[in-house]
């Protein structure tokens, strides 16, 4: 605060003062005001008289005298009421003035009277006067004491009975019910401690017998885990039974204060309030000791559940363990929003942070504690599962089995021409890597309700209850317990909702055919082991990830990426020395991924298990799913402040409670209890749950899925939102707009390098290679639907060009090596595909050799497409045009989406032993395809609420960035007049990158304006774009997938973050990077189609996917709308 600020707030607080009064509460009630006059007195309406006591009924007033005669068969009892008999039992309220049976009768008790004004001290006798006045009699005798007798001078006199309380029969607290208590507590505690001097010493003895086995560096079991540790305990069964004592005290503790509640409201000793501890303060007194003990014990289980079973066990070496104990630290991601919270804000957060973790360091909170069974395989391996995969005791320590099968293309091929596995080395293998089925348990809904009550917040609203049940605020109680039971329910049952979902995705189950030892049979997909040579065949479910072996097949991925578009497979070559790596490159296009489905395929498709189970890329992001990092978002942090603060105000308020309501009294500690459960309300949990389940279902009205309810708050916090752009911000498909070939000098008549023809959108007219290249250069197939009827399925990009080429597709036959086979519409041209890589994200090109079967001459056209840029290195130098970037650069900024063509011709033997990076080299450039994306209808509109909302939208897209600059001022992402500045690498430091990842200079990426046209400037930045963005903060800046890279290696994305507005040719892996970086610095949001931006989408606090595909049930938030 500034100190300006601070005086006037001092300033501002004296001037109140002057209009505050002190209250003297610490002061002795007196009869003078504030200003020392006498206090008027406070008039009080409808007291009741006391109880008129005679010695004659006759002497009672009219009014209240009882009847002189009653019915007959009825008598007048002693309270005044004609009854068929009198209690037996019957006292006479009179009797307590003498403390003895007398001859004194009563009246009719409820006469009510007003008084005009009390007086301190006198209000007994200033009631009976007003209560004789009120009867027209001058009775204003009053009897406290012993009343007169029949011979004394006031014999036949009424008078007004005040009796006196009875003395309260103080508890010796020898009473049965606390020796019983007593008993309970010293025998626990004994048992207790006989438990731990025997545990102590077996395990010393053990521990000098022989060594124990304690592995800190088991391999990680789930993601984001980089060590655990691992200890051995055996059952014992006196441990067991001193565990089960501690179970019933638990359950015992929680009766004992029922059976005080019980007893205040006269439900245990013959209706009589008080009937067990004799009266009520004596009554408060037990209940507040008790609920302290109580609360404490209570309190010790609940911190230290996840060790407490293993206090009762034995430590013991791994190899005779019958549990083990698993440790591992917990995995924080803290994401702070700096804009809302200040730089002040964050250090006191941290602060609060760094104090917290010292507590769970040193109650072992900081720790996720499992224990895990140790089981026998059917050959008396041991081992146990931890979180879905099994660990296998070898060499003393348990570790995950592996079980490699092939380290190149070459080698898989091998594998697959053999006759498969032997059924003993298969047993042994399903033995030590577990079945192929990732078995999610969903609990039942007792448990899950059981799990849900064991929570830390449940103890401390169930001690609140408590106290309101037993000071006769049931009702309240009531009321709590329902709605606190309900949330509870609400919560099991979409926890319960949302696990089921993820089971039914993990969980598969089939049978498929299997070679081994040479004979094919049909077995369970359970029953796979890595090495397997299975058949794959149409509508297959994969059930595993396995390297196709023979012949290619058509594959719908979209269970496990979110994309929509079917891909191609193909088969490994012999003899291939690639390495395999199914993540990336030519290994993806070979593999067959669990949960994805086989949309065509031929009789001899075969592929060789590589991964079961959770070793899957599905099992892989099931587990994901199953134990995720834990997020605290800043307003987790903020909350743990106010807690704090609530707390420490809480104590003080219950101090302040105790004191000023008589300091002794023992009603004080119960209204110091409300006011801390009314500054932290049980309730607030219970009303979190409400909100969000409304918020799902008004959610689940508009066709937006919800499966994280917590994040629905969390959307409502955000302030940076990325989105993709291509079916996001952009319609679904592309328009094919045409080609812009090049032509050689010598065919244009001059001496230069290769030039530019004019646009062109008519296919006839363009050249022969170019058609070609259209027509066969994509990864379009067939897949056959229903008999006699195929349908042609493709990326958008391909499907487009595919449909302008005017070419259409036929069945190749099965044995002719021709992957595809496509005829011109005119029938004048057919083309086969012979060899094809498909296209991948990170070369960004695809290629294919294409053959004429009317040209017999052995040679083949090998055709490469992809991003210009990418494409540029690919090709040879003097097939381009000097002005290649500046065209290019030009076309992209007019929202184009550019992709370049090359050609160049081999022999096809020599071509189908090529690998990629042979096949994509040394090519001549045949010129640019264009297509155009447009806006949706509504992105405009979106873009603008978002702005006016503070909220800051971002661009992360593959596409090129000149387009994304153009598409961002299109749709008003970045506002008309701001300048833009594009960040690049250069050529020297391009070549570097490719090849390592370490930080370069700050030379290494060059800045160029982009002008309102999209034109790039020529000339680069000089100043540092740090500098820019300081003396300049309203730039907005654009950076390539390789800039990118660059400025996080160097440290430098950070301080430009805020500036940058569209990331562009972005993999899938640096568009997650992307999206945490931004969640380091506030709540981000992301959108997406669910393709390959499928992982951003899981990355971001609130991501949202704009798919029906089974992966998209994994964002937060999903919707079939787009």
């Amino acid at each position: 605060m500034a100190p300006w600020a601070s005086l006037a707030l001092l300033g501002f607080l004296a001037f109140l003062t002057g209009f505050s009064h002190g209250l003297p509460v610490f002061h002795s009630v007196n009869h003078l005001d504030l200003n020392g006059n006498t206090c008027p007195l406070i008039p009080s309406r409808g007291v009741a008289c006391p109880l008129l006591c005679v010695f004659s009924l006759s002497a009672c007033p009219e009014s209240i005298r009882p009847p002189a005669t009653c019915p007959t068969g009825q008598t007048l009892c002693l309270d005044g009421q004609c009854k068929d008999a009198c209690p037996a039992n019957e006292a006479n309220p009179c009797d307590c003035a003498t403390g003895s049976p007398s001859s004194l009768l009563p009246c009719l008790p409820g006469h009510i009277v007003d008084l005009p004004g009390v007086i301190p001290g006198q209000l007994i006798p200033q009631t009976a006067a007003a209560c004789g006045q009120s009867l027209s009699s001058n009775i204003t005798s009053v009897w406290e004491g012993p009343s007169p007798s029949l011979s004394s001078p006031t014999a036949g006199r009424p008078g007004w009975l005040e009796c006196a309380e009875p003395p309260e029969v103080a508890l010796t607290y020898k009473e049965p019910f606390f020796l019983a208590l007593y008993g309970w507590v010293c025998g626990q505690i004994l048992l207790v401690a006989l438990w731990h001097a025997y545990k102590s010493f077996v395990e010393k003895r053990r521990q000098r017998s022989e060594v124990m086995l304690h592995d800190k560096s088991l391999p990680p079991a789930g993601y984001g885990q980089d060590r655990m540790e691992v200890l051995g305990y055996r059952r014992s069964w006196p441990g067991a039974i001193v565990h089960r004592t501690v179970n019933l005290t638990s359950v015992a503790s929680v009766v004992v204060l029922l059976l005080i509640v019980l007893d205040y409201y006269g439900f245990l000793v013959h209706g009589t309030a008080f009937g067990l501890l004799n009266s009520s303060p004596q009554s408060s007194k037990v209940f507040v000791v008790c609920w302290h003990f109580v609360s404490a014990f209570l309190l010790v289980i609940n911190i230290t559940s996840p060790h407490i079973d293993n206090y009762f066990r034995l430590c013991s070496p791994l190899a005779t363990a019958h549990v083990v104990k698993i440790e591992s630290e917990m995995e924080d991601a803290i994401v702070m929003d700096e804009e809302e919270s200040g730089h002040g804000g964050i250090r006191w957060l941290r602060f609060i942070r760094r104090y917290q973790d010292h507590v769970s360091h040193y109650l072992g909170m900081d720790k996720v504690v499992e224990n895990m069974p140790v089981r026998h395989t059917s050959s008396g391996q041991r081992y146990f599962e931890f979180r879905c995969v099994r660990y296998v005791f070898s060499a003393g320590q348990f570790a995950p089995w592996s079980a490699p099968v092939g380290g190149t293309h070459g080698e898989f091929y091998d594998r697959g021409q053999g006759k498969g596995l032997g059924e003993a080395s298969a047993k042994e293998l399903l033995d030590l890597l577990g079945p192929n089925f990732i078995s999610v348990r969903v609990p039942g809904f007792i448990q899950a309700l059981k799990q849900e009550f064991t929570a830390f917040f449940y103890l401390y609203q169930m001690m609140c209850l408590w106290v309101w049940l037993y000071f006769n605020y049931y009702y309240m109680a009531l009321v709590q317990i329902v709605v606190i039971s309900v949330s509870a329910i609400v919560k099991v049952v979409l926890r319960r909702k949302s696990e089921k979902k993820v089971k039914s995705l993990a969980e598969f189950r089939g049978t498929c055919a299997v070679r081994r030892e040479g004979q094919w049979s049909q077995i369970d997909t359970a029953y796979l082991v890595p090495g397997d040579v299975i058949r794959v065949v149409r509508d297959m479910n994969i059930p595993c990830d396995a390297v196709l072996v023979r012949s290619d097949c058509v594959v719908d991925e979209s269970n496990l990426t979110g994309e929509a578009m079917p891909i191609r497979k193909v088969a490994v070559t012999p003899k291939d020395p690639t390495p395999y790596c199914k993540e990336e490159g030519t290994g993806k296009a070979v593999t067959l991924f669990s949960g994805t489905r086989i949309l065509e395929a031929k009789e001899d498709t075969e592929a060789v298990v590589t991964h079961t189970g959770t070793s899957t890329d599905k099992g892989a992001l099931v587990k994901q799913i199953l134990f995720p990092t834990r997020v605290i978002f800043t307003f987790d942090e903020h909350l743990r402040g106010v807690i704090i603060l609530l707390l420490m105000w809480g104590i003080v308020a219950f101090g302040l409670t105790i004191w000023l309501m008589g300091r002794g009294d023992i009603t004080s500690w119960f209204y110091g209890i409300f006011i801390i459960s009314e500054i932290m309300s049980p309730l607030l949990p219970a009303a979190l749950v409400v909100g969000q389940s409304v918020a799902a279902a008004r959610l689940k009205a508009q066709k937006i899925q919800c499966i994280h309810l917590p994040r629905i708050m969390l959307a409502g916090k955000v302030r940076t939102f990325c989105f993709d752009k291509t079916g996001t911000l952009t319609k679904e498909g592309l328009d094919f707009v045409g080609v812009m070939e090049v032509s050689s000098a010598k065919d244009e008549g001059m001496n230069s390098g290769p030039v530019w023809k004019e646009q062109e959108d008519r296919v006839p007219q363009m050249n022969r290679t170019m058609r070609m290249g259209l027509g066969g250069c994509h990864g379009v197939t067939q897949v056959e639907v229903e008999e006699d009827e195929v349908e042609v399925i493709g990326n958008p990009v391909d499907m487009e060009q595919f449909r302008a080429s005017g070419f259409h597709l036929a069945k190749a036959p099965q044995a002719s090596g021709v992957l595809d086979e496509m005829t011109s519409s005119d029938g004048s041209t057919t083309l086969e595909i012979v060899r094809r890589f498909q296209f991948i994200h990170a070369r960004a090109s695809m290629s294919v050799a294409l053959r004429d079967p009317h040209q017999d001459t052995g040679r083949v056209g090998v055709y490469v497409k992809g991003a210009f840029e990418k494409v540029k290195d690919m090709v040879l130098p003097s097939s381009l045009p000097e002005d290649f970037d500046q065209v290019t650069d030009h076309l992209a900024s007019q929202g184009y989406y550019v992709l370049a063509l090359a050609y160049k011709e081999a022999g096809e033997e020599e071509v189908r032993l090529w690998d990629r990076d042979q096949m994509e080299q040394n090519v001549h450039f045949l010129g640019l395809i264009l297509f155009r994306n447009s806006l949706k209808s509504d992105t405009t509109e979106a873009i603008g609420e978002l702005k006016a909302g503070a909220i800051r939208p971002v661009m992360i897209t593959g596409d090129h960035a000149l387009t994304g600059v153009h598409i961002a001022r299109k749709c008003g992402m970045v506002e008309g007049g701001r300048r833009i500045f594009l960040g690049d690498v250069d050529l020297e430091a391009k070549d570097s990158l490719t090849h390592t990842s370490h930080s370069f200079s700050s030379h290494s990426i060059q800045w160029r304006e982009v002008n309102g046209e999209g034109d790039v400037s020529e000339n680069p930045l000089t100043q540092s774009i740090e500098d820019l963005t300081q003396s300049d903060p309203c730039i907005e800046l654009a950076v390539t997938g390789k800039a990118f890279t660059l400025l996080v290696n160097q440290g430098r994305m950070r301080g430009l973050l805020r500036f940058t507005r569209i990331f562009s040719r972005m993999s899938p892996d640096a568009k997650v990077s992307c999206v945490r970086l931004h969640m380091e610095k506030s709540v981000t949001a992301m959108c997406g189609d669910g393709g390959n931006d499928c992982g951003a989408l899981r990355a971001a606090h609130a991501g949202i996917a704009l798919s029906e595909a089974e992966a998209s049930i994994f964002p937060p938030f999903s919707t079939p709308f787009r």
